[in-house]
């Protein structure tokens, strides 16, 4: 590597030395952001700032230190426009720490803006290491020629192979040409050595003449474009004519057919990442630490004043986690790196290009699509079956994509043997039916055989914790009155909804009577009565309405027993009201003894 100018490495000393001295502060105060904070920050950006400067010296270089900036043939440096963008980083690999990855403990991760890995200006991360994420480090350091990582988007196959590659720099002072490509973006390249990482400036269409004559120890490709077609990519990334001696990494959500007996001549091996479980995300929230660095993107700042009640009782880990579940699922990026709103907002994008809903689960896709079905749905459980990211994903694609992607998403559901996976699929199919059911009704049946009947006058989606006289007229189209209302049944569109799937209010013999319907395939479940309660006093307090009773459903398959209900689960009380229109009240103790079951044919049953 040719000599630096003088300038530039005291530049770079001066920010080196006062990044550490912030991280030392950092360290020793984790939560003082005060004067002493502000003066070593601002101290930094100085530093930062005269760096940048001095980078101009840079420009001026033409003999770029990378064989693979040299055109095919020669033996001279490009001399063209683009070696005058080369630009060179505040980052070195020293900046990170390198310890023992152990499971159950959190890393930092820093250079994501070098890497193209960050978001919102967040340059570095705080990564649990979950045992998946040991097990890729193991096949990194175990790999022989080369390696291809693939899995669902989002787990984090890219960011640990980010600390991986710096740790060989900094350790094994290797060189790394790391390449990350998408397709909404330029290619961000980065070339990495002990003593300094810059941008290697080439566009997309010209990766494959850069990766064909790299001479770095280790060349990775992040990501997939649609400037170049992957396999030819992966091809060129796994081609050794020119450095026989150097090895490779692809890393990508999407994997392509591979010839076993090449594979092992090239001597490369191959990591399928896995989605991550719910449990994972309770064990990484755990730690406190790490459960402190991702608590904003685990909050939702849209809640209501009455979310916000309820969170001073749930606002615990476990809650916070089971809430972004619902939109996150197995994407640890959108659970631990995305706001509620910005992974909604990303999910209805994928949508709308997305192809038919069928084929997102049968995975039948287009050339240029495979991204956007990732993102919705990837291969789950040891039979690697694909199934839905997430439940509102689910929902989003079962609510508008008729029986047929029920009837195949049971299949699916049932192959994997989730019963978490199956209970999102019974919600959304009894919730599709009393939709279907509009203008008449949806016959049912209790535990006696008794067959009874839920009329649907209406079913709309609403916000019930933000029930008004407004929002209620702005979902049914007219006055809220309880004749308006009759029959009338509410989807419940909160982030994840506790308590109830389904409500509906009726008039009984002059009497206003309110029906909750939970929707459950589990065998054992909860009852929390608190929600009951606060529904119906809105009823009052917001609409006007006196409720005189209240009913309460639990909807389970005609393919299941029964549903059990223990003291233990109860929560809650509703003994103010009587139950439906009768004049029993509600008990204060037992009262899931008055919960009625009802069983309904699943949408696969009725195809038989």
């Amino acid at each position: 590597m040719n000599a630096e100018p003088e300038a530039v490495k005291e530049a770079l000393e001066a920010v080196k030395h006062a990044r550490e001295m912030l991280q030392r502060w950092s360290a020793s105060n984790p939560n003082d952001f005060g004067d002493g904070y502000r003066y070593l920050n601002d101290a930094l950006k100085e530093r930062e700032n005269a760096l940048k400067e001095r980078e101009n010296f840079y420009l001026q270089i033409r003999q770029i230190p990378s064989q693979a900036l040299v055109e095919p043939g020669t033996k001279r440096a490009r001399t063209d426009s683009q070696t005058n963008e080369l630009t060179f980083t505040t980052f070195t690999v020293d900046q990170m720490i390198f310890d023992t990855i152990t499971p159950g403990k959190w890393f930092k991760v820093s250079g994501l803006d070098v890497a193209g890995l960050s978001t919102d200006n967040i340059y570095e991360k705080m990564v649990y290491c979950r045992q998946d994420t040991k097990n890729l480090m193991n096949a990194l350091d175990n790999m022989k020629r080369g390696i291809r990582i693939y899995g669902p988007p989002g787990v984090g196959k890219s960011i640990t192979t980010w600390y991986w590659i710096c740790n060989q720099v900094q350790s094994l002072t290797k060189t790394v040409l790391w390449i990350h490509v998408s397709k909404r973006s330029k290619p961000r390249i980065a070339r990495l050595t002990r003593d300094v990482t810059y941008y290697v400036p080439y566009q997309a269409d010209e990766i494959i003449r850069l990766v064909d004559n790299a001479q770095e120890d280790i060349v990775v490709i992040d990501g997939v474009t649609n400037r170049v077609d992957h396999v030819d990519l992966e091809s060129v990334v796994f081609g050794f004519d020119h450095n026989p001696n150097r090895q490779a990494i692809s890393v990508a959500s999407m994997s392509i057919k591979t010839n076993l007996e090449d594979e092992n001549l090239l001597k490369l091996s191959a990591f399928e990442a896995a989605p991550w479980s719910l449990d994972e995300y309770y064990q990484a929230t755990e730690n406190e630490v790490f459960f402190k660095s991702v608590r904003h993107f685990l909050v939702n700042d849209e809640c209501s004043e009455d979310v916000s009640e309820e969170s001073k009782v749930n606002d615990d880990n476990h809650a916070l986690v089971d809430e972004k579940y619902y939109y996150a699922g197995c994407s640890a990026r959108w659970m631990f790196g995305t706001t509620i709103p910005d992974v909604i907002q990303q999910i209805d994008k994928y949508f709308r290009s997305a192809p038919n809903f069928v084929d997102l689960l049968k995975g039948i896709v287009g050339s240029q699509s495979p991204d956007r079905v990732n993102h919705l749905a990837c291969e789950q459980g040891p039979s690697k079956k694909r199934f839905f990211t997430s439940q509102h994903i689910s929902r989003t694609a079962i609510s508008t994509g008729g029986d047929e992607i029920v009837r195949l998403a049971y299949g699916v559901a049932n192959g994997l043997e989730n019963d978490s996976f199956t209970g999102w699929i019974v919600e959304m199919d009894f919730i599709q039916q009393i939709m279907d059911a509009q203008g008449g009704g949806l016959d049912v049946k209790l535990n006696d055989g008794t067959t009874i009947t839920f009329e649907v006058a209406k079913c709309v989606r609403c916000d019930t914790d933000l029930l008004s006289m407004d929002s209620v007229k702005k979902a049914i189209k007219e006055e809220p009155t309880a004749a308006s209302l009759n029959n009338v049944w509410l989807v419940p569109t909160k982030w994840y909804q506790a308590g109830y799937d389904l409500v509906c209010l009726r008039i009984c013999k002059d009497l206003l009577v309110l029906r909750f319907i939970q929707v459950t395939a589990a065998k054992v479940h909860g009852l929390k009565l608190q929600h009951f309660r606060a529904l119906t006093l809105k009823f009052f307090n917001r609409l006007g309405l006196v409720i005189h009773g209240i009913e309460i459903f639990m909807a389970i398959p005609s393919d299941i027993a029964n549903c059990e209900i223990p003291d233990s689960k109860v929560q809650g009380q509703i003994c103010d009201w009587f139950v439906g229109n009768s004049k029993e009240r509600w008990n204060l103790r037992n009262s899931q003894s008055q919960v009625l079951t009802v069983k309904f044919d699943k949408t696969e049953c009725e195809q038989k």
